[in-house]
Protein backbone atom coordinates (compact mmCIF):
# COMPACT_ATOMS: atom_id res chain seq x y z
CA UNK A 1 0.00 0.00 0.00
CA UNK A 2 1.44 3.42 -0.92
CA UNK A 3 2.26 5.85 1.90
CA UNK A 4 -0.62 8.15 2.75
CA UNK A 5 0.01 11.89 3.00
CA UNK A 6 -2.48 13.33 5.46
CA UNK A 7 -4.25 16.57 4.67
CA UNK A 8 -1.59 17.92 2.32
CA UNK A 9 -1.49 18.00 -1.48
CA UNK A 10 1.99 16.75 -2.46
CA UNK A 11 4.08 19.41 -4.21
CA UNK A 12 5.97 16.91 -6.37
CA UNK A 13 5.96 13.26 -7.39
CA UNK A 14 7.32 11.14 -10.26
CA UNK A 15 5.00 10.43 -13.18
CA UNK A 16 3.64 6.89 -13.31
CA UNK A 17 3.72 6.27 -9.56
CA UNK A 18 1.02 5.86 -6.94
CA UNK A 19 0.23 9.00 -4.95
CA UNK A 20 -2.25 8.94 -2.08
CA UNK A 21 -3.37 11.81 0.15
CA UNK A 22 -6.36 13.01 2.16
CA UNK A 23 -8.12 16.35 2.49
CA UNK A 24 -10.12 17.43 5.55
CA UNK A 25 -11.92 20.72 4.90
CA UNK A 26 -14.09 21.99 7.74
CA UNK A 27 -16.29 24.13 5.49
CA UNK A 28 -16.80 21.36 2.93
CA UNK A 29 -17.85 18.20 4.71
CA UNK A 30 -18.75 15.13 2.61
CA UNK A 31 -21.61 14.53 5.05
CA UNK A 32 -23.08 17.87 3.91
CA UNK A 33 -23.12 16.73 0.30
CA UNK A 34 -19.77 18.08 -0.89
CA UNK A 35 -17.59 16.20 -3.36
CA UNK A 36 -13.95 16.88 -4.21
CA UNK A 37 -12.00 16.83 -7.48
CA UNK A 38 -8.44 18.00 -8.01
CA UNK A 39 -7.55 19.51 -11.40
CA UNK A 40 -3.95 19.74 -12.69
CA UNK A 41 -3.20 22.03 -15.64
CA UNK A 42 0.23 22.08 -17.29
CA UNK A 43 1.68 23.76 -20.35
CA UNK A 44 0.32 21.19 -22.83
CA UNK A 45 -1.52 18.64 -20.68
CA UNK A 46 -4.19 18.51 -18.00
CA UNK A 47 -5.48 15.90 -15.61
CA UNK A 48 -8.15 15.53 -12.93
CA UNK A 49 -9.08 12.99 -10.27
CA UNK A 50 -12.14 12.77 -8.03
CA UNK A 51 -11.87 11.81 -4.38
CA UNK A 52 -13.53 8.95 -2.59
CA UNK A 53 -14.88 9.41 0.94
CA UNK A 54 -13.67 7.44 3.93
CA UNK A 55 -14.85 8.31 7.46
CA UNK A 56 -16.13 11.68 6.20
CA UNK A 57 -12.68 12.57 4.83
CA UNK A 58 -11.80 13.04 1.17
CA UNK A 59 -9.26 10.50 -0.01
CA UNK A 60 -7.48 10.98 -3.33
CA UNK A 61 -5.31 8.43 -5.10
CA UNK A 62 -3.38 8.87 -8.35
CA UNK A 63 -2.76 5.46 -9.87
CA UNK A 64 0.32 4.86 -12.09
CA UNK A 65 -1.84 4.80 -15.23
CA UNK A 66 -3.30 8.22 -14.31
CA UNK A 67 -0.01 10.10 -14.55
CA UNK A 68 2.24 7.87 -16.67
CA UNK A 69 1.73 10.03 -19.77
CA UNK A 70 2.25 13.39 -18.04
CA UNK A 71 5.35 15.24 -19.18
CA UNK A 72 7.70 16.43 -16.42
CA UNK A 73 7.19 20.03 -15.39
CA UNK A 74 5.07 22.38 -13.33
CA UNK A 75 1.30 21.84 -13.14
CA UNK A 76 -0.91 24.41 -11.46
CA UNK A 77 -3.76 22.80 -9.60
CA UNK A 78 -7.15 23.70 -8.19
CA UNK A 79 -9.13 21.81 -5.60
CA UNK A 80 -12.78 21.97 -6.65
CA UNK A 81 -15.54 21.38 -4.12
CA UNK A 82 -18.97 20.71 -5.60
CA UNK A 83 -22.34 20.47 -3.94
CA UNK A 84 -25.36 19.53 -6.08
CA UNK A 85 -28.68 21.30 -5.85
CA UNK A 86 -31.34 20.28 -3.34
CA UNK A 87 -34.85 20.24 -4.83
CA UNK A 88 -37.97 20.13 -2.63
CA UNK A 89 -41.28 18.72 -3.83
CA UNK A 90 -43.75 21.27 -2.49
CA UNK A 91 -47.40 20.49 -1.88
CA UNK A 92 -48.82 23.68 -0.37
CA UNK A 93 -48.09 27.05 1.17
CA UNK A 94 -49.92 28.90 3.91
CA UNK A 95 -49.58 32.39 5.37
CA UNK A 96 -49.21 32.72 9.11
CA UNK A 97 -50.66 36.22 8.99
CA UNK A 98 -47.45 37.74 10.36
CA UNK A 99 -45.56 38.22 7.10
CA UNK A 100 -44.26 34.65 6.90
CA UNK A 101 -45.09 31.76 4.60
CA UNK A 102 -45.02 28.10 5.64
CA UNK A 103 -44.12 25.80 2.75
CA UNK A 104 -44.89 22.09 3.04
CA UNK A 105 -42.76 19.51 1.22
CA UNK A 106 -43.35 15.81 0.67
CA UNK A 107 -39.71 15.03 -0.05
CA UNK A 108 -36.52 16.32 -1.64
CA UNK A 109 -33.57 15.20 -3.75
CA UNK A 110 -29.92 16.15 -3.22
CA UNK A 111 -28.03 17.02 -0.03
CA UNK A 112 -30.01 17.44 3.16
CA UNK A 113 -31.36 21.00 3.56
CA UNK A 114 -30.31 23.11 6.52
CA UNK A 115 -31.60 26.27 8.12
CA UNK A 116 -29.96 29.40 6.81
CA UNK A 117 -29.64 28.11 3.25
CA UNK A 118 -31.10 30.19 0.44
CA UNK A 119 -33.92 28.62 -1.57
CA UNK A 120 -35.85 29.66 -4.69
CA UNK A 121 -39.56 28.74 -4.90
CA UNK A 122 -41.34 28.34 -8.24
CA UNK A 123 -44.33 26.60 -9.75
CA UNK A 124 -47.21 27.98 -7.68
CA UNK A 125 -50.13 29.49 -9.61
CA UNK A 126 -50.12 32.54 -7.39
CA UNK A 127 -46.95 34.46 -8.27
CA UNK A 128 -46.72 35.94 -4.80
CA UNK A 129 -45.79 32.52 -3.45
CA UNK A 130 -42.82 32.18 -5.82
CA UNK A 131 -39.98 33.93 -4.03
CA UNK A 132 -36.42 33.40 -2.89
CA UNK A 133 -35.20 33.63 0.67
CA UNK A 134 -33.43 32.13 3.65
CA UNK A 135 -34.86 28.99 5.17
CA UNK A 136 -35.99 29.31 8.79
CA UNK A 137 -37.90 26.98 11.10
CA UNK A 138 -37.05 23.87 9.11
CA UNK A 139 -39.03 20.91 10.42
CA UNK A 140 -38.81 17.31 9.24
CA UNK A 141 -36.31 15.24 7.32
CA UNK A 142 -37.85 13.25 4.47
CA UNK A 143 -40.90 15.52 4.60
CA UNK A 144 -41.97 18.54 6.60
CA UNK A 145 -42.11 22.33 6.40
CA UNK A 146 -39.91 25.38 6.24
CA UNK A 147 -40.62 29.08 6.63
CA UNK A 148 -39.73 32.05 4.42
CA UNK A 149 -40.33 35.70 5.11
CA UNK A 150 -43.09 36.48 2.58
CA UNK A 151 -45.67 39.15 3.35
CA UNK A 152 -47.35 38.48 0.02
CA UNK A 153 -47.98 34.78 0.59
CA UNK A 154 -51.41 33.37 -0.24
CA UNK A 155 -52.75 30.03 0.94
CA UNK A 156 -52.48 27.57 -1.93
CA UNK A 157 -52.46 23.82 -2.44
CA UNK A 158 -50.53 22.96 -5.60
CA UNK A 159 -47.57 21.06 -6.97
CA UNK A 160 -44.49 23.28 -6.91
CA UNK A 161 -40.79 23.09 -6.18
CA UNK A 162 -38.11 24.88 -4.22
CA UNK A 163 -34.43 24.69 -5.11
CA UNK A 164 -31.32 25.26 -3.04
CA UNK A 165 -28.82 26.09 -5.84
CA UNK A 166 -25.77 23.96 -6.49
CA UNK A 167 -22.44 25.34 -5.26
CA UNK A 168 -18.95 25.14 -6.75
CA UNK A 169 -15.89 26.46 -4.96
CA UNK A 170 -12.23 26.30 -5.95
CA UNK A 171 -9.36 26.31 -3.50
CA UNK A 172 -6.74 27.75 -5.78
CA UNK A 173 -3.96 30.32 -6.18
CA UNK A 174 -0.68 31.00 -7.96
CA UNK A 175 1.26 29.19 -5.26
CA UNK A 176 -0.63 25.93 -5.84
CA UNK A 177 1.83 24.06 -8.05
CA UNK A 178 2.70 20.38 -8.36
CA UNK A 179 5.97 19.50 -10.06
CA UNK A 180 5.74 16.27 -12.02
CA UNK A 181 9.12 14.55 -12.06
CA UNK A 182 10.38 12.10 -14.69
CA UNK A 183 9.70 8.41 -14.19
CA UNK A 184 13.07 6.87 -13.36
CA UNK A 185 12.08 3.62 -15.09
CA UNK A 186 11.33 5.13 -18.50
CA UNK A 187 13.46 8.30 -18.45
CA UNK A 188 16.43 8.51 -20.79
CA UNK A 189 19.96 8.39 -19.38
CA UNK A 190 21.05 11.78 -18.12
CA UNK A 191 17.52 13.01 -17.42
CA UNK A 192 18.24 13.50 -13.73
CA UNK A 193 21.62 15.22 -14.22
CA UNK A 194 21.78 18.89 -13.35
CA UNK A 195 22.93 21.52 -15.84
CA UNK A 196 26.27 21.77 -14.03
CA UNK A 197 26.81 18.00 -14.20
CA UNK A 198 26.07 17.94 -17.92
CA UNK A 199 28.36 20.91 -18.65
CA UNK A 200 31.16 19.47 -16.51
CA UNK A 201 31.15 16.35 -18.67
CA UNK A 202 31.37 18.52 -21.80
CA UNK A 203 34.25 20.61 -20.45
CA UNK A 204 36.22 17.55 -19.37
CA UNK A 205 35.67 15.97 -22.78
CA UNK A 206 36.98 19.12 -24.46
CA UNK A 207 40.00 19.20 -22.15
CA UNK A 208 40.81 15.58 -22.92
CA UNK A 209 40.77 16.33 -26.64
CA UNK A 210 42.77 19.54 -26.31
CA UNK A 211 45.50 17.93 -24.26
CA UNK A 212 46.09 15.35 -26.98
CA UNK A 213 45.84 17.82 -29.89
CA UNK A 214 47.43 20.85 -28.18
CA UNK A 215 45.99 23.30 -30.70
CA UNK A 216 44.41 26.48 -29.34
CA UNK A 217 44.22 28.45 -32.60
CA UNK A 218 44.87 27.99 -36.28
CA UNK A 219 44.38 29.78 -39.59
CA UNK A 220 43.34 28.34 -42.95
CA UNK A 221 42.91 30.34 -46.14
CA UNK A 222 42.71 33.64 -44.27
CA UNK A 223 40.20 32.40 -41.74
CA UNK A 224 41.35 32.01 -38.16
CA UNK A 225 39.87 29.95 -35.35
CA UNK A 226 40.72 30.59 -31.72
CA UNK A 227 39.64 28.08 -29.11
CA UNK A 228 39.08 28.75 -25.42
CA UNK A 229 42.50 28.58 -23.76
CA UNK A 230 43.15 25.54 -21.59
CA UNK A 231 43.68 27.80 -18.58
CA UNK A 232 40.15 29.17 -18.93
CA UNK A 233 38.74 25.68 -19.45
CA UNK A 234 40.39 24.58 -16.22
CA UNK A 235 38.84 27.55 -14.38
CA UNK A 236 35.41 26.69 -15.77
CA UNK A 237 35.91 23.06 -14.79
CA UNK A 238 36.83 24.10 -11.26
CA UNK A 239 33.71 26.24 -10.93
CA UNK A 240 31.48 23.45 -12.23
CA UNK A 241 33.11 20.81 -10.04
CA UNK A 242 32.52 22.99 -6.97
CA UNK A 243 28.86 23.50 -7.93
CA UNK A 244 28.35 19.77 -8.51
CA UNK A 245 29.99 18.95 -5.16
CA UNK A 246 27.63 21.34 -3.37
CA UNK A 247 24.62 19.79 -5.15
CA UNK A 248 25.67 16.30 -4.12
CA UNK A 249 26.54 17.37 -0.57
CA UNK A 250 23.75 19.71 0.56
CA UNK A 251 24.34 21.54 3.81
CA UNK A 252 28.14 21.21 3.62
CA UNK A 253 30.55 24.03 2.78
CA UNK A 254 33.37 21.87 1.52
CA UNK A 255 35.39 18.71 1.98
CA UNK A 256 36.86 18.35 5.47
CA UNK A 257 40.65 18.12 5.85
CA UNK A 258 42.57 17.02 8.93
CA UNK A 259 45.15 19.58 10.02
CA UNK A 260 47.73 19.05 12.75
CA UNK A 261 49.69 21.82 14.46
CA UNK A 262 52.92 20.75 16.13
CA UNK A 263 53.45 21.85 19.75
CA UNK A 264 55.96 24.64 20.14
CA UNK A 265 58.85 24.53 22.63
CA UNK A 266 57.98 26.75 25.58
CA UNK A 267 61.71 27.37 26.30
CA UNK A 268 62.30 28.90 22.94
CA UNK A 269 63.62 32.45 23.11
CA UNK A 270 61.12 34.61 21.27
CA UNK A 271 61.70 38.31 20.62
CA UNK A 272 59.68 40.66 22.87
CA UNK A 273 56.28 41.66 21.64
CA UNK A 274 56.63 45.18 23.14
CA UNK A 275 59.53 47.54 23.41
CA UNK A 276 59.76 50.81 25.28
CA UNK A 277 60.73 53.51 22.85
CA UNK A 278 59.84 56.43 25.14
CA UNK A 279 62.66 55.94 27.64
CA UNK A 280 60.29 56.48 30.57
CA UNK A 281 61.06 53.07 32.10
CA UNK A 282 64.80 53.66 32.08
Amino acid sequence: MPPLTRDVVPDHFPAGTTVKFTRSLDDYQPSDGWSYTIYLNGLTQKFSKAATVLSNIFQIQFDPADTASLLPGAFRYAERLTKPATVFTLTEVSSDGQGNAVYSFSGYTGPAPQQGMNVNVEGFTNGGNNIGGEITALVGTTSGTFVLVNAGAVDEIAAASATIPAEIHDIRGDELVINIEPNVETAAAGTFNTFEEAQLAVIESVLAGRITSGIENYQIAGRSVTKIPIKELLCIRGTLRAAVWRQNNPGRLGEPYKVQFNLENEDQNYPPTWQDITGLDR
